[in-house]
């Protein structure tokens, strides 16, 4: 059984009665009472006839009970009170004068934030790169040339009073909002006299018409134009780099002499110098020692005078 409660807000009401009138609908051009759309038998079977011309009284504390068709048709009627909001956070000082409490579900309202405060939270956390939690920053308007604790603090502020909002960041729906909140906030577009231009092209005159406009494949030149200078802001990984080629590996047969000229410290020969035969060196040509590359450079040893025998000349 839900119970609501009438709350004056203006203290003067707080010990008179509010008198109050069915509202009339411009457009179905009738009262509302609730039961307008009641057949004769039907209306025989309320607990109350609402008049159009008749006074109703309200007062603070009043309570209705849900289940209870008398009550409910008051309510109604109270509901349709420019004066009254349906609930305490709607309260705008100086227009209401009362607000209804409905405890169940102002309590089912904030069991449901709560969650959805703690889910923000939690994907946020999630997210701890910098880079993302910078542009978490930008979808929601957050001035990132802040220091990164100040923008953070911002972050968190956002899941506990708006977290539907930080978590539609982590839709899908939230990529063409985010490359226009970094239009905006990056200068590509540019806000003057209440609407987004790039230069004299009008863009839309809020975020969700910039948005709209993207998603035009008629402005398709216009968008990659943007998305070019984007990315150069942002130092995207999908401008090329010079460092970031790859390095085409050389077979053995495409390296020259010049080449491989000074590696591992060895000092440069000049084949000039060295007495080649037929491509080899001298005293080499005929020896069957397999000469293995991967060693030290062999050096040829000192050629002996040969002596002659004893006994001989």
């Amino acid at each position: 059984m839900a119970k609501v409660r009438l709350i004056a807000v203006n203290p003067k009401y707080r010990t008179l009665p509010f008198f109050c009138v069915p509202v009339y609908d411009e457009k179905k051009r009738t009262f509302k009472t609730g039961q307008e759309n009641l057949s004769a038998e039907e209306l025989e079977n309320e607990p109350m006839i609402i008049e159009p011309d008749n006074q109703y009284p309200l007062r603070h504390m009043m309570e209705f009970d849900t289940n209870n068709r008398k009550d409910v048709l008051l309510l109604g009627l109270a509901r349709d009170q420019d004066v009254i909001a349906s609930k305490s956070s709607l309260v705008q000082v100086g227009r209401h004068l009362f607000y209804l409490q409905n405890v169940e579900e102002e309590a089912g309202e904030r069991v449901t934030k709560m969650d959805l405060m703690f889910e923000a939270l939690f994907k946020i956390k999630e997210n701890t790169s910098i880079g993302k939690q910078k542009d978490v920053a930008i979808y929601l308007g957050i001035d990132i040339s802040q220091p990164a604790s100040v923008i953070q603090d911002r972050i968190y502020k956002f899941c506990q009073d708006n977290p539907a909002q930080v978590l539609e960041f982590f839709t899908d729906r939230s990529t063409g909002r985010l490359f226009a909140m970094k239009l905006k906030h990056y200068g590509i577009i540019q806000y003057r006299d209440g609407k987004y231009l790039d230069n004299d092209i009008l863009v839309g005159r809020d975020i969700d018409e910039v948005v709209h406009f993207t998603q035009d494949h008629k402005n398709e030149a216009l968008i990659t134009k943007w998305g070019l200078k984007l990315e150069r802001i942002e130092g995207s990984p999908s401008v090329s780099k010079e460092v970031e080629k790859p390095v085409k590996v050389k077979s053995v047969s495409d390296f020259s002499m010049s080449d491989v000229k000074g590696i591992d410290n060895t000092p440069n020969i000049d084949s000039g110098k060295i007495d080649v035969k037929e491509g080899q060196a001298q005293g080499l040509a005929n020896s069957a020692e397999k000469v293995d590359d991967t060693k030290k450079p062999v050096v040829k040893k000192p050629a002996f005078k040969k002596f002659p025998a004893k006994g001989k000349k």
